[in-house]
Order: C-alpha cells, then sequence, then structure tokens
C-alpha cells in the first residue's frame, strides 16, 4: 500500500495537497532547508481520525513547507507535537476550529502531568501556540484562544554534566582498530573537533583544504543553516587525504559515504557504535554512546586551556554565547575554585569592606 501511495503521490501531474501521507521527494527542497544525513521521508496524517482537524493539519504543514524557511526536519518534529494534540482532541471528540480557552487548558495540564524536561514542555506549548496564530491568521479565530505565558515554565536551566569521561574514551581508542576504516575516521572527527554527528556525515571532499601550513575543514551545519570553518589538526587532515585517495572520493562528493553513494546516515552510525560498545563493555555514564557527548567534551578543554567563550562558539558554530556555556561543563568548577582561593585571602567580604572604609575615613 505504501509503494502504491507514494507513486501516485510523486508522479501526478500536481501536487496533490489533499493525501494522506505526503512523500517528500517530491518536493525539491533548497539544500539548507534538508539535511540528508537524517532524511525525512514522508509527513503522515493517517493518524488523525477527525478529518476536520486533518485537514487544517494539512494546510498548516502546507504552509511550513511553502512558504517558511524552516528545515524539514524541524518542520517534521513540529507536525509531531501538533499531532499529539490533535490526537487529544479526537479522543475528547473536539474540533480545533471551535476550541475554548478551557477545552485547551485540558490538554495544557495533561502536558504538564508528563515526565519530561521543563525546555521540552515548552517548545510544546510554543508549538501549539503557533499552531493558533496560523489559525488565527487565516481567520478560523478572531484571536488566540489561550495565553501561552500563563503555561510556559520559567526557571533556571540545569546544566547537564555531559562530556566523555576520559577512562571511556581511553577504551574506545585501545579497541578502535576493530571498527571499519570509515567509523573509525568519523570517531576521530567527533572526538578532535566536537562536530555533530549530522556535520561529520554531510562532509565533502572539497571541505578540506590547506591555508599557509594549516589545515581547515568548511562543513554547512544544518541546524544552524550557515557554514563555519575551524582549524584541524593536521595528523586527522593528513589521514584523510590518504583515505580520500584510497577511496577515489570525488570534489564534490561525500567523504563518508553509504552504499548508494550518498552521505552516511547519522542514525545509522549511532546505532553501529551503541552496538559495537555495548559489545565491549564500554560505557559512557548512565548511557552506552551519544554523539553529542563529543562537543560538550571540546568545548570544555578549549576552555580549561584558556580558549575565550567567544572562540569556542566560533568553534562550535554556535549563535549565541548563552548557549555555549551550557556546552562547558567546567564553568561551575571554575567558579567554586575561584571563591575558595579568595576566602583564602580574604577573611570575608565584611571584613575586607571594614579594611577598606577605615583606609579613607569612611
Amino acid at each position: 500500500m505504501d509503494k502504491v501511495q507514494r507513486i501516485l503521490f510523486i508522479e501526478a501531474k500536481d501536487i496533490n495537497w489533499e493525501a494522506n501521507v505526503w512523500y517528500l521527494e517530491r518536493f525539491q527542497f533548497d539544500v539548507t532547508r534538508y539535511d540528508p544525513t537524517r532524511p525525512v521521508k514522508r509527513i503522515s496524517f493517517l493518524d488523525i481520525a477527525d478529518k476536520g482537524n486533518r485537514g487544517y493539519l494539512k494546510k498548516y504543514v502546507k504552509y511550513q513547507l511553502g512558504v517558511t524557511g524552516a528545515s524539514v526536519q524541524n518542520i517534521w518534529a513540529r507536525t509531531y507535537i501538533t499531532k499529539a494534540f490533535l490526537r487529544f482532541l479526537d479522543q475528547e471528540k473536539l474540533a480545533v476550529d471551535k476550541l475554548t480557552a478551557a477545552e485547551i487548558d485540558l490538554y495544557m495540564r495533561k502536558l504538564q502531568e508528563e515526565d519530561v524536561e521543563m525546555i521540552t514542555f515548552n517548545d510544546k506549548v510554543a508549538e501549539i501556540h503557533c499552531f493558533f496564530r496560523f489559525l488565527t491568521a487565516r481567520g478560523y479565530y478572531s484571536k488566540v484562544p489561550f495565553y501561552p505565558e500563563y503555561y510556559i515554565k520559567r526557571a533556571t536551566v540545569p546544566h547537564h554534566y555531559r562530556s566523555v569521561p576520559q577512562n571511556t574514551v581511553t577504551e574506545i581508542f585501545k579497541n578502535l582498530k576493530e571498527l571499519p576504516e570509515d567509523m573509525r575516521l568519523m570517531y576521530l572527527h567527533l572526538w578532535c573537533l566536537g562536530l555533530r554527528i549530522n556535520e561529520v556525515c554531510s562532509i565533502k571532499r572539497e571541505g578540506y583544504y590547506l591555508k599557509e601550513g594549516v589545515a581547515w575543514l568548511r562543513i554547512y551545519q544544518h541546524k544552524m543553516k550557515m557554514e563555519k570553518v575551524i582549524p584541524i589538526p593536521m595528523l586527522l587532515y593528513r589521514s584523510m587525504m590518504v583515505y580520500i585517495e584510497r577511496r577515489k572520493i570525488g570534489l564534490d562528493s561525500y567523504v563518508f559515504q553509504n552504499s548508494k553513494g550518498g552521505p552516511y546516515l547519522s542514525t545509522h552510525y549511532w546505532h553501529e557504535m551503541v552496538d559495537w560498545c555495548n559489545g565491549l563493555g564500554i560505557k559512557c555514564g548512565d548511557h552506552v554512546f551519544q554523539t553529542h557527548d563529543y562537543p560538550h567534551s571540546v568545548a570544555t578543554a578549549l576552555y580549561e586551556h584558556g580558549a575565550s567563550i567567544q572562540a569556542i562558539r566560533e568553534f562550535l558554530g554556535h549563535k549565541h554565547e548563552n548557549m555555549t556555556r551550557r556546552y562547558i561543563d567546567c564553568i561551575q568548577r571554575h567558579v567554586d575554585r575561584s571563591s575558595e582561593q579568595y576566602y583564602k585571602e580574604q577573611k570575608s567580604l565584611a571584613s575586607e569592606w571594614k579594611e577598606g572604609s577605615g583606609k579613607d575615613g569612611n
């Protein structure tokens, strides 16, 4: 059935916006909007039972795909949140274009009972509000029927210490030779450079180059929708040149490829590494292997060796310094160490103030 639906959708003269499954290969997305290492193949609306609610969701997704510049992966994630809301309306037999604030409040209270992080909860509230803003702009509501500020949680975002322990890295390196060559080199990009795994998977041959004796890597960040250029160790550059020459990889080709010549899928790499680490009994704290732990490790190492927040932000490719601070796992240790040193040298803030006031006569 899926194959029949796919052929009918892709080969139709005009895009069938009323179809209950949209196959995204029909659309010609700009390279900045589609991450080939995490492909979204289709968007299904079949899990929304109410045809009216399903129709509004289709209009909303059509707007996001055709008008906004949001990435396809982000649109898919936002649609997932909106669909959960519409499934709740199915259960309550409610129409999305005729809801009261009290009926929306029922769902918000249900969300509050879920065991999710504060940032995840706030993302869900924000997405539902965005959906109602769309419905309001289209004239289905005179104004958005609820205030998101009433539900948004405001608290200090906890810092998650995610740097990879040195003993874990040591165990991985001791056994790294057992992995295929491409997976070994992909791991070195995580460990040396703190790249996201989808960035590693989307590196092209032309991204590596030498300038004034320094090795550089140019890479497009799909999440940030921007390009970044960073220096890389010469040993890693030379290793990549040997690998590229042996594999005869073309200038505009992906360096790490799947069997069809496309980019190595980021999810496939993660599953392979989890299975490999499990087989060797290698763990990283309370989990086995997470690719996103390595940007934390690199950011922390750079900071401990004297790099500024601004330099680390540019190296990781963040837009804001506040995000970079969340990746540095040693800032609080530095603050505690400085405080401890200060109080060793000074009796107290009060005594320092008294000594200072005595000198100027005040």
